[in-house]
């Protein structure tokens, strides 16, 4: 199945489920193609794709989590260069989670949040067993890993959405230390948060967080683009809407300085973008009618980030777009037919040939495929 160009053609290249063979005409344009599809049945629903060095072989590991016999469960998928494998489903907490290797010992352990409290799953054991559990008093709707504190202590970040704030969270041998900081404070206001990341927005070197912020209350609903620098005010640029919505970070123009990708529903991607000292604006994006799932990742080889898209569910011809060529200016999409909706997806070398794959989950099928890459 290679990917195409919207609006041109099909090829004749092979696909994993048979057809007519030859020389795929585009992988010249797009310098890849992913005409080798793996099919997994994990058990579950999946909701939540994540990559780190769980089994020990140095090749990107996928943990899926998602729902089973709806029950909050997890999935370990661990990878080898001969092929993929799955293990049983654990229980976890259902909120947000995030790969660290917690133990010092080479392998990521998985923290959850369970409720009020942090979990930890040990890496070495496939992530089965609990090792810690620490109430903390705040539920974490995304975590996301930071660069470590000067004493080489683990540190994470969280958004609250409950009760409208932004921690971090540092792991050390007492425990878990949080600090809140609150979305906003005025009090015929309530705020939550529809999303978290982290990257150099602003090229300096050092990790900003990235939430977009929902406040509710006099005036109506309003949203906005917040970015935390390191040891400084946030600075923030106002969304028209902040709900139901995807997003994901990554330099995809290659000029040093992470972009915030947002999909919004039912309708467009939004590139926000660096543009002056404490200053981000919606700068460009590119229309996505019936996506409903984003990943990032370098796709095509060429160095920097690209986008992948699925398509929505209720879109009868179910597809996975890949928009790249963000550096030389107006976005090139590119598309790849496929049999089945997926409601996540991901990018990821899960064979170890140092090429990104793409790997997206099916509630419906119960199932992750991955489409290695072949060029």
């Amino acid at each position: 199945m290679p990917l195409e160009p919207i609006g041109v053609g099909t090829t004749d290249a092979t696909s994993s489920s048979g057809g007519t063979t030859g020389e795929p005409t585009t992988c010249t344009d797009l310098g890849a193609c992913f005409g080798h599809e793996v099919e997994l049945v994990v058990g579950l629903a999946p909701s939540d794709l994540r990559w780190g060095e769980v089994a020990g072989d140095g090749i990107a590991d996928v943990v899926v989590r998602g729902r089973l016999a709806g029950a909050p469960t997890r999935v370990l998928v661990g990878t080898s260069s001969e092929g993929l494998s799955v293990g049983g489903p654990q229980a976890d907490g259902g909120l947000g989670a995030v790969l660290v290797d917690v133990g010092g010992d080479g392998r990521d352990d998985l923290v959850a949040s369970e409720g009020t409290a942090l979990a930890v799953y040990d890496g070495a054991s496939g992530l089965s067993v609990r090792v810690a559990l620490w109430e903390v008093g705040h539920g974490f709707a995304t975590l996301r890993a930071l660069e470590p504190a000067g004493d080489g202590a683990i540190r994470l970040a969280g958004e609250d959405r409950e009760l409208g704030a932004l921690a971090t969270i540092e792991l050390g041998g007492a425990g878990p230390v949080v600090t809140a900081v609150p979305y906003g404070s005025d009090p015929n206001r309530s705020y939550s948060s529809n999303g978290l990341d982290v990257g150099d927005v602003d090229g300096d070197g050092a990790q900003d967080v990235v939430v977009v912020v929902d406040a509710y209350g006099d005036g109506g609903h309003l949203a906005d683009v917040r970015v935390w620098p390191p040891g400084g005010p946030s600075y923030a640029a106002t969304w028209f809407s902040g709900e139901g919505h995807q997003q994901a970070i990554a330099d995809v123009d290659g000029d040093g300085r992470e972009d915030l990708l947002v999909l919004e529903y039912f309708g467009r991607v939004h590139r926000f973008a660096s543009t002056g000292p404490a200053m981000i604006a919606d700068v460009d994006g590119w229309t996505a009618a019936s996506a409903n799932a984003m990943a990032v990742g370098d796709v095509d080889g060429d160095g920097i980030a690209d986008v992948v898209l699925a398509r929505h569910p209720n879109d009868a011809d179910p597809r996975l777009d890949l928009v790249t060529g963000w550096d030389e200016g107006d976005p090139v999409p590119y598309t790849l037919a496929v049999d089945h909706e997926f409601d996540v997806v991901g990018v990821a070398d899960v064979d170890g040939d140092g090429r990104g794959d793409i790997v997206g989950g099916s509630a419906d099928r119960g199932s992750i495929s991955v489409f290695h890459a072949r060029w």
